[in-house]
């Protein structure tokens, strides 16, 4: 099942996982962002594993002036991934939004 979006909170050093399982007959490109809150200069970063935590892929910035962190990959139906979140500095906290869509 694919969360649309998820509020979150991370203190520093922290990481949160989001199982993403894609449905049948629904493989596709799909964009998964994470941004701190409005007015928050926090630093996102992502990370895209598969069921076996295996990386694959990873974002930091979505530019040089936008902080916050995109990836846009193919997601295959019928399979598991895993969506890492986590601060680009560890020494500090945030809270912010998570976004999965398909595209």
């Amino acid at each position: 099942m694919l969360p649309k979006y998820a509020d979150w909170e991370l203190n520093e050093g922290e990481y949160i996982y989001y199982r993403i399982t894609v449905p049948d007959l629904t493989t596709g490109s799909y964009k998964m962002s994470a941004f701190a809150r409005t007015g928050s200069t926090q630093d996102t970063y992502l990370t895209l594993l598969d069921n076996n935590f295996n990386y694959i892929t990873h974002n930091d910035d979505k530019s040089s002036s936008d902080r916050s962190s995109e990836i846009v990959y193919t997601l295959e139906a019928g399979k598991t991934y895993y969506l890492q979140l986590r601060l680009y500095s560890t020494t500090t906290n945030a809270e912010g939004m998570i976004q999965i869509a398909k595209v």
